[in-house]
């Protein structure tokens, strides 16, 4: 399987180079090898979050409507 990257993970410290802080212990992280490591020590039943959607200006409303 790849490695994700922009993935937002839920850890106790940075992950490291590449990583947005977003809350306490939340962290985008933009890097395939940080995410390799914080795959290799995270618990077994750790949670991972990958994707985005996003719209550009005007486009929801258009939606919308």
């Amino acid at each position: 399987m790849p490695i994700l990257s922009d993935t937002v993970v839920r850890t106790d410290s940075s992950p490291g180079a590449n990583t947005l802080s977003l809350l306490p212990h939340v962290f985008v992280v933009a890097d395939a090898a940080a995410m390799a490591s914080v795959i290799e020590h995270a618990p077994p039943d750790a949670r991972y979050f990958a994707g985005f959607v996003g719209w550009g200006e005007g486009e929801l409303d258009a939606g919308i409507e």
